[in-house]
């Protein structure tokens, strides 16, 4: 298995010790949806020292990981802002972000 990390990839030996896959399990959708603390809970915004009632649960912040399922839940011009967000925040960091979705 190949993978890369910030330019730097794993050795045969660390691969060889299931290195890679406990990554690749560790940040799995379903690993992370799993987790007792995504479960339960809520992201409360603070601003200015005051605590906002409008509270999200942790578990709404994991979606089906579907490719492509943003079409469902965002508009184009939402897509093509989160997608300058991004590109802002990779700049210079040698990250790039994108899929091509050939099932239009």
């Amino acid at each position: 298995m190949r993978l890369l990390v910030v330019g730097c990839p794993f050795s045969a030996a660390e691969d060889d010790a299931g290195v890679v896959s406990s990554i690749l399990e560790l940040c799995s959708l379903e690993k992370q949806r799993s987790l007792a603390v995504n479960k339960t809970g809520a992201y409360v915004s603070v601003q200015e020292g005051l605590v906002m009632t409008n509270a999200v649960e942790n578990k709404h912040f994991f979606r089906k990981g579907i490719m492509g399922n943003w079409r469902n839940h965002m508009t184009s011009e939402m897509a093509a802002r989160l997608d300058g967000i991004v590109e802002e925040a990779l700049k210079g960091s040698g990250f790039t972000f994108g899929y091509t979705n050939t099932s239009n």
